[in-house]
């Protein structure tokens, strides 16, 4: 694995400085995105449960055509 980070750095240390910004930043969004879906993973089950319920109870309707089947 360190071979494969230290072909890839010489290959990110390669292009002009502009690329190499840009190329960071999309790492410190996914870094973050990850984060901050690690940290709403309590909302979503109370989101998913409070959505299946729902369901259960025939408070939802289908928004997908019935030639579709999802199961």
């Amino acid at each position: 694995m360190k071979a494969s980070i230290e072909k890839l750095s010489k290959q990110i240390f390669a292009l002009p400085a502009s690329e190499q910004i840009e190329l960071a930043e999309m790492i410190a969004d996914e870094l973050a995105w990850k984060e901050s879906f690690k940290k709403s993973q309590k909302q979503l089950e109370i989101l998913a449960n409070k959505a299946n319920q729902e369901f259960l109870n025939g408070e939802t309707k289908t928004v997908f055509p019935k030639e579709i089947n999802l199961n």
